[in-house]
């Protein structure tokens, strides 16, 4: 009689187990099960490419490169890809991938396109996001920073409204609720950049039930730096 009441219980502590709700959130994304190889993103990003103009020579070069680091597939579950400098259109452009699906990202026209990325929770809500910087400017260079972030089957991209001229802005994070914005001088040829004073740190604010993304200023701010600062 005791070993068929252990049975009874084992039976039962497995369906438990089975049946419990895994609480899947957006930190554990559905991963594309293919990863997206650099062949089919070329494919993929060449044909949004036409989609937006038509028009465009058959014959014209779009070769990419995959920035996507570890992280950001983990916690995100897209792939990152730049079109490289000797692109014949859209050179220097970042592209993300998500089941297929091909979303603009950042532009590099008459910049570097995107310098830096990196994941956090800055509203710790267990859903993660990705913030960036990208540089761009016929005759006028500026860097402008950007979140973006999983809804559902698609991506949410939003601009953080500050813009820095003449120089760029790089993100780097300390912890998932605390990411700082370094200005600095971007060298690509080296794939690093050297920092030159720190422009303060992104945070969400959650106003009414909306949230929103601002860079909280350093109050040490050279003053070489604060006018070249563009606040929208």
């Amino acid at each position: 009689m005791k070993t068929g009441k252990k049975i009874v219980f084992v039976l039962l502590f497995l369906v438990g187990i089975i049946g419990c709700d895994t609480n899947v959130t957006e930190e554990s994304p559905k991963l594309d099960s293919d990863r997206i190889e650099l062949d089919k993103a070329s494919k993929l990003i060449r044909e949004y490419a036409f989609k937006e103009t038509p028009n465009m020579n058959s014959n014209v070069k779009i070769p990419i490169t995959e920035i996507t680091t570890p992280e950001v597939f983990q916690r995100l579950g897209f792939k990152v890809f730049k079109c490289t400098p000797n692109a014949d259109v859209r050179g220097l452009d970042t592209f993300i991938i998500k089941e297929n699906q091909v979303f603009f990202l950042a532009t590099g026209f008459g910049g570097e396109g995107l310098q830096s990325m990196c994941v956090a929770d800055l509203d710790n809500n267990g859903k993660a996001e990705l913030i960036f910087t990208y540089s761009s400017g016929s005759g006028l260079h500026r860097t402008e920073l950007g979140i973006c972030y999983n809804e559902q089957s698609s991506l949410k991209i939003v601009a953080i409204p500050v813009e820095y001229y003449r120089g760029d802005l790089f993100v780097r994070k300390e912890n998932d609720q605390n990411v700082v914005v370094e200005i600095g001088k971007h060298l690509r040829e080296l794939g690093k950049y050297n920092v030159l004073a720190k422009l303060g740190a992104v945070k969400a604010v959650n106003q009414n039930g909306k949230l929103s993304y601002m860079v909280e200023e350093d109050p040490n701010i050279p003053e070489e730096f604060k006018e070249n600062i563009i606040r929208k």
